[in-house]
């Protein structure tokens, strides 16, 4: 059975639709599992990193052989998605923590 992102990759839709997409899919999945999410930048970088080490391990194992290595597109869409609920969560809460999103320069 073709997943609903397959089906329009199917129907002629171009890589970058298909893409954003499965990227939105995702991020539904991730608010229905975990709800809205508000961490602070170094509890995201965190959970940003593991995603990342996932997406690495994948990309080894497909490379060298090993369980994951049909993971890889699905492993970039949840960096992907992490990353997009990182924006979401600074842009929700940069009136509340200006510090969240102002560029320092040593």
């Amino acid at each position: 059975m073709l997943r609903s992102v397959e089906v329009l990759a199917v129907r002629g839709f171009r890589a970058k639709e298909t893409a954003i997409a499965a990227l939105l899919a995702e991020r539904e999945r991730q608010d229905k599992k975990w709800g809205e999410q508000n961490h602070d930048p170094i509890t995201w970088s965190a959970i940003l990193s593991e995603e990342c080490g996932e997406f690495a391990e994948a990309a080894l194992h497909a490379k060298f052989g090993g369980h994951a290595a049909g993971g890889l597109r699905d492993e970039a869409i949840h960096c992907a998605a992490v990353a997009l609920q990182i924006v979401e969560c600074l842009d929700r809460n940069s009136s509340a923590n200006p510090e969240m999103t102002e560029r320092r320069h040593p």
